[in-house]
């Protein structure tokens, strides 16, 4: 008969090797650049006005004219159906809908703004990258081989 075998990891009186953390990344140079600083300052300043503006719409929309000024806006009808309840009941969705697709919009065209301030900073630091390429596009083919 044979012996049994020990159990490794039993009997293993050693530690694990300490695994030093990794390096910490190297520095994006675009995050500090200036261009991307003022860029992203302004991303954010046209993000956080659209939303407040917006919000305000839907707001007076909806409580105004839902609620506030229903009475008044009863006089005239829509479909058969007083203008003060269809803006109660439809009025403020259907508005919703339509700033959705307005704050959509807006912020599309921020992000071309912020994108086309990336790649100039991008041009800046790299001249040899064409202007209004993508920061991929820095490196020709050519010159990678």
């Amino acid at each position: 008969m044979s012996e049994p075998r020990p159990d490794p990891a039993a009997t293993s009186t050693s530690t694990p090797p300490a695994l030093d953390p990794p390096p910490p990344p190297a520095p994006d140079p675009l995050h500090h650049h200036p261009r991307m600083i003022e860029a992203r300052r302004r991303y954010w300043r046209t993000n956080l006005t659209a939303v407040g503006v917006l919000l305000s719409i839907w707001a007076a929309v909806s409580l105004g004219a839902g609620v506030l000024f229903a009475d008044t806006l009863s006089a005239y009808s829509v479909g058969g159906a007083p203008l003060g309840f269809w803006m109660a009941q439809q009025g403020s969705i259907a508005t919703f809908v339509v700033l959705v697709l307005v704050y959509a919009l807006v912020m599309n065209s921020a992000d071309r703004r912020l994108q086309r301030a990336v790649q100039d900073a991008h041009a800046e630091l790299d001249p040899k990258s064409e202007p209004g390429a993508p920061a991929s596009a820095a490196t020709p083919a050519s010159e990678a081989r």
